[in-house]
């Protein structure tokens, strides 16, 4: 299956920018609600442009599922087939190389798997990092005896979290 080159997006259609427009505008949270205001709003020339730009990290969340994801119980008529089939797909998961680099798990170099790992730990590290600053905000909070985080000052929580 061939792919269409990756194409930029027109000046007019800023999604980044939407998308702000959008939050600071509402009250409600929820991304489905913001999600569905911006497709209301964008004239339907643009609709597909911004599918395409938003579909790749849906994509890239499906190759993490399907990645993480043991396979499911089937009927044990399947088993020999799925059993093969399964031992060939290792070789078909996506694998990111960096941000925009995708390939199947089988053609990668000893090289390029120690990039993978390498980056997999930066990530998990840029997880925990923020896994600690919701810590010390939790330890803060317990200390001004705060029962919701807007009764610290914007300060005190910029502080902590953007430590």
């Amino acid at each position: 299956m061939s792919v269409a080159p990756v194409q930029e997006l027109r000046p007019e259609l800023d999604l980044t920018g939407l998308i702000r427009e959008h939050v600071e505008a509402s009250d409600d949270l929820d991304p489905r609600v913001i999600a569905a205001a911006i497709v209301a709003a964008l004239p339907d020339d643009l609709l597909r442009e911004a599918l395409r730009a938003t579909l790749p990290d849906r994509v890239r969340a499906f190759h993490r599922h399907r990645r993480n994801v043991h396979g499911s119980p089937v009927s044990t008529r399947w088993n020999g087939i799925r059993d093969v089939a399964d031992e060939l797909a290792i070789f078909r998961r996506a694998v990111a190389i960096g941000p925009a680099d995708w390939r199947p798990l089988g053609s990668l170099t000893h090289d390029q798997v120690l990039l993978v790992a390498e980056d997999r730990r930066m990530q998990a590290r840029a997880t925990d990092a923020q896994a600690d600053r919701h810590e010390k905000l939790a330890a803060l909070m317990k200390r001004r005896r705060a029962k919701v985080v807007s009764d610290l000052s914007p300060a005190e929580v910029a502080e902590v979290l953007d430590a």
